[in-house]
Formats: structure tokens, sequence, C-alpha cells
């Protein structure tokens, strides 16, 4: 499982500099093009690249909730975890805070918020605990990205196994997507 994990976490890292060299590209295309092309060369791009999170970021996704309690049933946490971890795969790491909010039904419980000068990143830190058993919680960490949206950058469980989750609720899941 954890090997699964850091492997997850290699492979978001090799996505993002492929993403970031991709934009650097993009950038010097549309520099060297004449001004009479540069609508059609930005227009392109976007259509391109264009998928449900570039879509206009609401309130939620650039300043998230951090008055929520975060509280919700062992079931749905699990199910969470399956969710990220299975349903959205490499895509897990596009995800906007709202996103993440709105399969719970409810925002995280705010933990802390950092600035990571390395990276040049803000990151906010956010939990959802089990009513039923404070031991059962997703621990999500959301990057705040160039254009200000919260995204999850990663995460992680306490009081179940990947794998038993992944049993009891993955099926249930493709069968709702």
């Amino acid at each position: 499982m954890r090997n699964k994990k850091i492997l997850i976490m290699i492979l978001a890292a090799a996505v993002v500099i492929l993403l970031a060299s991709r934009q650097k590209t993009a950038k010097k295309e549309i520099t060297d093009t004449p001004v009479a092309s540069i609508t059609d060369a930005v227009m392109e791009e976007e259509v391109s690249t264009a998928t449900d999170a570039d879509a206009s970021p609401g309130e939620a996704d650039i300043a998230p909730d951090k008055e929520s309690k975060g509280i919700v049933s062992a079931e749905t946490v699990k199910k969470a975890y399956v969710w990220l971890s299975e349903i959205k795969g490499l895509d897990a790491f596009e995800v906007k805070y709202s996103e993440v909010a709105a399969f719970f039904g409810t925002g995280g419980a705010f933990d802390k918020e950092e600035f990571d000068e390395s990276i040049g990143a803000n990151y906010m830190y956010y939990k959802w605990v089990s009513e039923e058993d404070e031991t059962v919680f997703l621990y999500v960490t959301f990057k705040q990205g160039e254009d200000e949206v919260y995204r999850v950058s990663g995460y992680n469980t306490s009081g179940f196994t990947a794998d038993d989750a992944v049993n009891e609720y993955l099926d249930e899941l493709r069968e709702g997507e």
C-alpha cells in the first residue's frame, strides 16, 4: 500500500513537470507567432487542454471553507478514498477542493495552512472524520495553483485498509460514474 502511494506521488510529480514544460512550450510558441495568429494559437491551446478542472473557479476553490467540522460516516470516508484513488486515479490531483467537499457532502475540518518557499506554493490541509470512530479519517492536502484554485496534492487515511475499502466500494462507485 505504501509503495502504491509512493508510486502515485512520483507519477503525480512527473505529470506536474510534464504539464509545466508543456505550458512553457505553449508560451514560447505564442510569443514566436505573428500578432495576427496569436488569438488562434491561444484558442487552440485552450480548446486542446480544456477539462472540467479548467472551469471558472468558484469561491470555495479559491478560499476553501475553514469553519466546517468535516464529520461524515465511516462509509463516506472509505468511499471518498476509493473515489480519489481508484475512480479518479492520477486525475485525483486535478480535483478541486469544492469537488471533494461535494463528494463528502460537507467541507473538511481545516487543520492548517502553510506556504512552501522551495516550491513557491500555498497549501491547505483538511480532514474528514468518521462520526462513528474518530480514528477513521481521510486527510487531504490541497495545493494552490497559479490560477489560485486549490487542488488535491496528496491524501492519506487512517483506521481502515485501502484493500478493504476498494473491495467493499469500488464496484458500487464505478456503477455510479
